[in-house]
């Protein structure tokens, strides 16, 4: 029997010197795998909250030990991430998902206010007959894409979302919309949200628990 919604969590191993590398220059990369670590266990607490069937899928060293532990202590399972460039990865994520699950949702571990509450409005969209939910981020790019595709629509619209996109610009969010719109495809967007990508994102962990030692090591 099918899921009727699953959240899949794309991340990296904390591994200093190969993520958050846009913050090394502010706090180093022992911290910045640090703070990744981090937000990669409240995102996996706050995921499992919601109460969804649920999926972890890592680019790069899927054994190494970090992501070992969660997958035990989260009882998640663990998936290696397949494709040349993050579109492509998040392309052929989601296609699986969707061949499992009525509904999907791909989330990276970047966004510290994505709350329980967020997937429960994604799911309900999507139920609601509209084929792409989006949470966008001020920075132009999104927290969270989900989806519930007809299996005529799925090519279509898959290759739409994440084929030849210019990733990590701001220009992620718009790029979407109009292609979506090309495609006549229908989508809904929660409110935007922040996350944490750049140095002067880190001036806001400084009012949340999660992240703020690590800046003043």
């Amino acid at each position: 029997m099918k899921a009727t919604f699953h959240i899949a969590i794309l991340s990296k191993a904390p591994i200093a010197g190969a993520v958050k590398t846009r913050l090394i220059p502010a706090i180093g990369p022992e911290r910045a795998a640090e703070l990744h670590h981090r937000l990669l266990g409240h995102t996996l607490r706050t995921v499992c909250e919601a109460g969804y069937a649920r999926s972890l899928w890592v680019a790069g060293e899927v054994a190494h030990p970090a992501m070992i532990d969660a997958s035990h202590h989260f009882g998640i399972a663990l998936h290696r991430q397949e494709g040349p460039d993050l579109g492509a990865r998040m392309k052929h994520a989601m296609r699986l998902l969707l061949e499992r699950a009525e509904s999907a949702a791909l989330i990276g571990t970047d966004c510290p206010v994505l709350e329980s509450s967020h997937f429960e409005q994604v799911s309900a969209a999507l139920r609601s007959g509209v084929e792409v939910v989006l949470i966008p981020a001020e920075d132009g790019g999104y927290v969270l894409i989900g989806a519930m595709l007809h299996s005529e629509r799925r090519d279509a619209v898959l290759n739409a979302l994440f084929d030849d996109m210019p990733w990590s610009t701001d220009r992620i969010m718009s790029l979407t919309r109009e292609r979506l719109r090309s495609i006549s495809a229908t989508w809904h967007e929660l409110p935007c949200l922040w996350d944490i990508d750049r140095p002067g994102d880190l001036l806001r962990l400084e009012t949340i628990a999660l992240g703020a030692d690590v800046l003043h090591q």
